[in-house]
């Protein structure tokens, strides 16, 4: 609901991992392996379960294709709730994909381990914020932008 803090779990590095972000920065996909320490994973993934099953967290969203900006874009069309949120880092990381991260939902000042509070959400604005770029749009028109990606996809060659 709006006024809940939306919290960054894990370190974001440069990893974009043969998406299509690598893609229209670098003009090809490497195909490189995801770097992923499944004992990090594990231990992340069962604290912030046991976190939701204790009612101390109201949302966990694991990050994987497209990083922060679109799994928050997904989380914002979805529930129709906007986000407003800043990031200690450049722009293009926020599509990184770095594994072992995920975004939380949860009341402002709870602690949760390897967690940065990043923004809230909000009405129905959707803003993210960077070092070098902003994004900035209403729900309204996130909510288009993505239901229209999929004809698109389906469309795509790539």
């Amino acid at each position: 609901k709006s006024g809940d803090a939306v919290f960054l779990v894990g370190a974001t590095d440069a990893d974009f991992a043969g998406s299509q972000i690598e893609k229209l920065i670098d003009k090809d996909i490497a195909h490189t392996k995801r770097r992923i320490d499944l004992n990090t994973e594990y231990a992340r993934g069962m604290n912030l379960r046991q976190m939701f099953v204790d009612r101390e967290i109201k949302m966990i969203a694991p990050l994987g294709r497209g990083g922060v900006a679109i799994k928050l874009a997904q989380l914002a069309s979805h529930h129709n709730i906007g986000v407003d949120a800043s990031f200690d880092f450049d722009g293009q990381l926020l599509f990184s994909e770095t594994a072992s991260r995920y975004i939380v939902i949860a009341p402002s000042g709870t602690k949760i381990k390897d967690a940065v509070e990043v923004g809230t959400l909000t009405e129905d604005t959707f803003v993210l914020n960077t070092k070098t770029d902003t994004i900035e749009k209403s729900v309204s028109e996130l909510r288009q932008l993505w239901e229209g990606a999929i004809p698109q996809w389906i469309k795509s060659v790539d």
